[in-house]
């Protein structure tokens, strides 16, 4: 199963209502907008931004501002949480947000210089970010991504976002758990806009599908050569969302 988001016409074509006019592009953008719909439902944007930063601040200590990587980010929704969150904890950041498709490069820039936060922004591909020096950058963020790349592509992803922020990478993606499968197509089909139920719904699932379980993650960690230096486990937070959501962070600080 693939999903709307990886741009699968098959998927599009058999979800779609009879006489639909919606294009795949309609139907992308209804996905999204169910998913920041269930983000501001049940605050879990605010969850993760917050957890991490916790990791990014005791990881860099003194050392400010904090020089936050992203690395395919979209539409830029985590990097404007994580700007809010900064101000609303005090902390400094400077952010830059990279992706390999430039439309959503362009984009990202366009819609942060209209609401004034300072970013930084690249058309890079995360497994080889041949322009991103060794330790260019304290934390090195990958966010609801890992289950979109082919397995085969990881590894190599995890290494680069090791390298350019010297051993400060950030993994958070789905859990491949009964209470995922759940939940998080429910939500989805709950919450999505008029007209996106069937492609947020199918969405969803094939998240939930492809993503790792914690012991998935953790091998794959290990097979990036990285285990030594990350743990792996549910999203540091107390908020639901470590129920559906896992991650991987420094061990230690800098």
């Amino acid at each position: 199963m693939t999903e709307i988001l990886d741009g699968n016409v098959n998927a599009f074509d058999r979800l779609r209502p009879p006489g639909s006019p919606l294009t795949l592009p309609d139907a992308q953008q209804l996905v999204v907008d169910t998913i920041e719909r269930m983000e501001r439902a049940t605050r879990g944007h605010i969850a993760v931004a917050d957890a991490l930063l916790r990791i990014a601040a005791d990881r860099v200590g003194n050392d400010r501002p904090i020089r936050i990587l992203e690395v395919a980010s979209g539409s830029g929704w985590l990097l404007r949480n994580l700007w809010t969150r900064a101000a609303h904890h005090r902390i400094g950041i400077e952010l830059t947000g990279s992706d390999l498709n430039p439309n959503l490069v362009a984009s990202m820039q366009r819609r942060f210089t209209t609401a004034d936060i300072p970013l930084e922004v690249r058309v890079a591909n995360a497994c080889s970010m041949t322009d991103g020096a060794d330790g260019k950058y304290h934390i090195a963020i990958i966010n609801f991504t890992l289950h979109h790349l082919p397995e085969r592509d990881a590894p190599a992803a995890l290494r680069e976002l090791d390298r350019v922020s010297g051993g400060g990478m950030i993994l958070v993606d789905a859990t491949r758990r009964r209470l995922a499968l759940a939940a998080v197509p429910t939500m989805a089909t709950l919450l999505a806009p008029r007209g996106g139920h069937r492609f947020a719904r199918h969405d969803a699932i094939a998240t939930v599908r492809r993503a790792y379980t914690t012991p998935e993650l953790k091998q794959l960690v290990d097979d990036a050569g990285l285990g030594h230096r990350y743990q792996v486990g549910p999203l540091p937070t107390r908020h639901p969302e470590r129920l559906i959501a896992q991650a991987v962070w420094p061990t230690r600080q800098k």
